[in-house]
């Protein structure tokens, strides 16, 4: 399990139509989500805005803030649009680990339970987050255990149709004993993660902000692709090790059949 083998299986394999149709998609929730999130922070300041009296200093006019993506919605709604971006981010990450594994995007892809498994890799997907974050402000070690231990869980969901319980358990499973392997996937994933934003950063103002959006997609589908390739790595040197445990009986531990009787 390597990520820049996994990475260069995941180019591979979204080198034709289907990666193509992909990668628009990533790149039109990339930018879909900062302006979504652009339309939540003017809603909110004009909220502040509106709540302070006409004599505080803190009064800030809506016109001096600067989101030029953000969409005239109240703040209701602006959330509303925040969570249905996420949902269709959801929807896109479960397509692409379907895809670099193997299924059709024209077929199993895209529809095969598709109402239930992006709901559970949702949940998946917040527990995750949370449970990562929680540990990295808290204290960074506990946050980058909770990121090596529950990567694979994701595709559990997406890939195996697992439940929250048995995703979480297969990614504990998965990762076991392979931690310094997983470790390095985290590594490159937040690799992924910066370097779009990085990038968006470069260029100022609205520009600026639909590249960061649109480079930031690409880089969730290849970090996508990434876990679905380690996902598959991963599983198969599992099958390998209980294989060779099964075909050589001293390597398992002994039971009370194994014991000789005394005489």
């Amino acid at each position: 399990m390597n990520g820049v083998v996994a990475l260069r299986e995941t180019v591979d394999k979204l080198g034709g139509r289907a990666g193509a149709a992909l990668a628009a998609l990533f790149t039109a929730v990339g930018v879909a989500t900062v302006v979504a999130q652009q339309t939540v922070i003017a809603a909110s300041r004009r909220i502040t805005a509106a709540q302070e009296t006409p004599d505080s200093q803190f009064v800030v006019d809506p016109a001096t803030i600067e989101t030029p993506l953000s969409l005239d919605l109240s703040f209701g709604v602006a959330v509303l649009v925040v969570l249905g971006v996420a949902v269709i981010a959801e929807y896109a990450a479960v397509v692409t680990l379907r895809v670099v594994t193997g299924d059709s995007l024209a077929a199993a892809a895209a529809t095969r339970r598709v109402g239930r498994t992006v709901v559970v890799g949702f949940l998946v997907g917040t527990v995750v987050r949370v449970l990562v974050g929680v540990g990295l402000a808290a204290f960074l070690l506990p946050g980058v255990f909770f990121a090596v231990t529950l990567l694979f869980a994701h595709p559990a969901v997406a890939i195996d149709d697992a439940g929250v319980r048995e995703a979480l358990a297969t990614a504990w499973s998965l990762a076991s004993g392979r931690w310094l392997d997983v470790a390095a996937i985290v590594s490159l994933l937040v690799v992924l993660y910066l370097t779009p934003r990085l990038v968006g950063s470069v260029v100022t103002g609205a520009p600026g902000l639909l590249l960061g959006g649109a480079v930031t997609g690409i880089g969730s589908l290849l970090s996508s692709g990434v876990v679905g390739r380690a996902y598959l790595a991963a599983k198969e040197e599992e099958s390998r090790e209980q294989t060779a445990a099964e075909a050589d009986p001293y390597d398992a531990p002994l039971d009370a059949d194994d014991l000789a009787e005394p005489e």
